[in-house]
């Protein structure tokens, strides 16, 4: 009975070794992806002179194959806001702007070196499959060079992401 305990013992020990750095670094990930869900966290900090419409992939999926579907922004607060990234599709009403109600839309271009300038920032509501949005400013957005969506989903209610809005356009 001693024998199969020593056992039982071995097979359930943890690796630490091996295993800590890995669970480490993919909390560091996670942690990096909803930094700003998590309630926690530190407050924002101030965005340096000059980088009002700073954008960067994010760096947690570096070279991986889902590195394109996602995307941060960051607000005059220095607030950095995840959003994911879907292509403008011209053959769509509206540009395909997807139908995700009660989010924050960013209508973004790329320049001749790809790189990422927004155009616009929208408040993103549907109604009954309409868009109840401001149309207009949706128009002016593909009408400027967007070619791409980047869809915020984490602001909690009406108030946060009018401040976010705000925040992201400013």
């Amino acid at each position: 009975m001693g024998d199969i305990a020593l056992l039982r013992q071995d097979f359930v020990r943890p690796r630490r070794s091996r295993g800590a750095p890995k669970r480490a670094k993919a909390e560091a990930a996670v942690a990096d992806l909803f930094d700003d869900a998590v309630e926690a966290s530190p407050p924002p900090r101030a965005a340096p002179a000059g980088a009002r419409d700073r954008e960067a992939p994010l760096g947690c999926l570096a070279g991986a194959a889902l590195a394109p579907r996602f995307h941060s922004w960051r607000g005059a607060s220095g607030r950095r806001y995840i959003c994911s990234v879907f292509p403008v599709r011209e053959d769509a009403e509206l540009g395909g702007l997807p139908e995700f109600d009660d989010a924050i839309a960013l209508a973004v271009s790329r320049d001749g070196r790809g790189r990422r300038r927004r155009v616009a920032v929208l408040d993103l509501s549907w109604r009954d499959g309409r868009f109840a949005g401001d149309i207009q400013a949706a128009g002016e957005a593909l009408g400027a060079g967007a070619c791409e969506w980047h869809i915020h989903l984490l602001a909690e209610d009406g108030e946060a992401r009018r401040a976010a809005i705000a925040d992201i356009a400013s």
